[in-house]
């Protein structure tokens, strides 16, 4: 199971900025935005942009509509995403994978259907088995894939980039790999940790064999 941003693809920086860029002309936006981004419990973009449709809305006195940024902002993301290189190894770790009889799962908080536009317009990093995003969260993503490929918690492998990623791990029971030296973005540093995706399949391939994960 991977996630997709900043795991499979340099698109961190993308969204991030994307939520500055779709409200660059509203009064009070961008100061507003970095007190939102800065909570823990910001959610998604859906809920990034009501909370700061509410925040204008008391200071200006009027009403905002948030769907309209939402609708902005997974355009411009989408475009830019399809773009961007992706994470070093990525591609070749997949095929691997796939040739040795893995199944690959994106796993991402990332809405559905906008992840499935993306993946399919980029087209090098191969076909997934499945591709699952929000509403429903990773932990309920794993257990989904687990039931579908009836597979124990062990022998599942979660590839992410950031704490959300191992806490899903953790909270369903399964292997974690971590992607990236950006140790920032975890809270706790995950026990397996690569620099980019060059030496994953050994990694899958070394794990899928431990007496342990069967």
């Amino acid at each position: 199971m991977f996630d997709f941003d900043g795991t499979l693809v340099h698109s961190n920086e993308i969204k991030a900025r994307g939520f500055y860029e779709v409200v660059s002309g509203v009064e009070d936006a961008q100061e507003a935005l970095v007190a939102i981004l800065a909570r823990p419990d910001a959610g998604d973009r859906s809920a990034v942009f009501a909370a700061l449709a509410a925040d204008l809305s008391r200071r200006h006195g009027r009403d905002y509509d948030h769907r309209d940024w939402v609708g902005a902002y997974t355009q411009r993301c989408e475009v830019a995403i399809v773009a961007a290189p992706e994470i070093e190894g990525a591609g070749a770790a997949l095929r691997a994978l796939r040739e040795a009889g893995i199944a690959c799962y994106l796993n991402s908080a990332t809405p559905e259907e906008p992840l499935a536009a993306i993946v399919a317009r980029r087209g090098d990093l191969g076909s997934f088995r499945g591709c699952y995003g929000a509403p429903a969260n990773k932990v309920e993503n794993l257990e989904r894939i687990a039931t579908l490929e009836n597979l124990v918690r062990e022998e599942i492998v979660m590839v992410g980039d950031g704490q959300a990623d191992l806490d899903a791990a953790l909270a369903f029971g399964c292997q974690f790999v971590g992607v990236g030296l950006d140790l920032s973005r975890f809270v706790t540093a995950p026990e397996r940790l690569l620099p980019d995706l060059c030496g994953l399949t050994g990694v899958i391939l070394a794990s899928s064999s431990r007496p342990d994960a069967n």
